[in-house]
């Protein structure tokens, strides 16, 4: 029987004390891969009546839930290839995937214009990541209502790249609290790391960033990370481990592969490489093989790691710093992929 995407829109509203007012610009789409022929379109839907409309009668029991999302100054163009390869690699798996897209409030106006600043547009940087909280603590509440829907807790995986991996780090925390159970798995894609971590220890926001309190399991990729947490053009993301498990292709730091991409801004290039590395382990769970190092500075080497891979294929048992040696040629990018989509992230 011929198969065909069913593609349902949901805009979560700020309404019955669900969500924010950034919040309320955050909008959702679920696709699934389902028997009968078709396109099904359902806008508008939130949290209250989710499974209300007759053209969406399928309960949320026994759902594999897998949510991805982007982060600054970015849309989910960033991550169609990760939600593509998650159906074509669950095909005839009752699964759903959900890309949160909360890009009108990622690059948030108006831009710092001091020219003694340290990064450009700092303000509007600081005012994206609360407003990342701010949809994380929607989303965990969204998430746990679906719990009175049937889904399993065990069953939820969230994703979330650069400012998006806090955003899923506060959905799950938000959702132990409503629930009292933790969501199965949450994956940080080079977590964002000015204002998180460094210099900014004990603030608000690093207090509220991804960790390993987040699920049950915590997996991170970090591609571009720095240690200190001041915004600069060479780092955007976290080099602390922040989860169960840390995964450091090329070190954590910059990624080779960037350096065969002429006219991109390396740090740039680096930061998102970790969604392209996630969306090949999906496509094929065995390809990166891992070390584990003891020191997350220098986890450029170590001792190999016999059944351990970095993304999707990981083994949710253990903890530890694993050094993943990458492919050094340009690899085959997902069509809607683009470095160019993601800003400034």
């Amino acid at each position: 029987m011929l198969k065909m995407w069913a593609i349902v829109a949901l805009a979560v509203v700020a309404d019955q004390g669900i969500g924010t007012a950034a919040a309320a610009h955050a909008a959702y789409t679920v696709y699934y891969k389902e028997s009968r022929s078709g396109l099904i379109k359902n806008k508008g839907l939130n949290c209250q009546n989710l499974d209300s409309r007759k053209s969406f009668r399928q309960t949320w029991r026994n759902v594999n839930l897998k949510l991805v999302t982007h982060g600054f100054r970015s849309s989910n163009k960033s991550v169609q290839g990760v939600k593509k390869a998650w159906l074509d690699a669950q095909a005839g798996i009752n699964t759903r995937v959900i890309i949160l897209d909360w890009a009108k409030i990622s690059k948030p106006f108006p831009f710092s214009k001091d020219p003694s600043a340290l990064l450009p547009g700092i303000t509007g940087y600081t005012q994206a990541a609360n407003n990342a909280l701010d949809v994380g603590t929607s989303l965990g509440k969204c998430l746990a209502k679906l719990v009175g829907k049937g889904l399993d807790p065990n069953k939820i995986h969230l994703v979330g790249h650069s400012l998006g991996s806090h955003l899923v780090g506060k959905a799950g925390r938000e959702f132990k609290k409503e629930t009292g159970k933790k969501v199965g798995r949450v994956t940080g894609l080079d977590p964002a790391g000015p204002l998180w971590v460094g210099i900014h220890e004990g603030t608000k926001l690093a207090n509220d960033r991804l960790s390993n309190t987040s699920a049950k399991f915590v997996d991170v990729i970090h591609t571009n990370g720095g240690r200190t947490g001041i915004p600069q053009l060479s780092y955007f993301g976290a080099l602390q481990p922040l989860g169960h498990k840390d995964f450091y292709p090329d070190g954590g730091r910059d990624q080779k592969i960037c350096n065969e991409k002429r006219k991109r801004i390396t740090g740039k290039c680096s930061h998102s490489q970790a969604i392209e590395w996630f969306r090949q382990s999906i496509e094929d769970p065995k390809k990166f093989k891992v070390k584990k190092c003891s020191d997350y500075t220098k986890c450029t080497g170590g001792t190999r790691v016999r059944g351990e891979y970095m993304g999707e294929g990981v083994s949710k048992s253990g903890t530890g710093t694993f050094f993943v040696e990458v492919p050094t040629k340009v690899a085959r990018e997902d069509e809607s992929f683009s470095f160019d989509s993601l800003g400034l992230e």
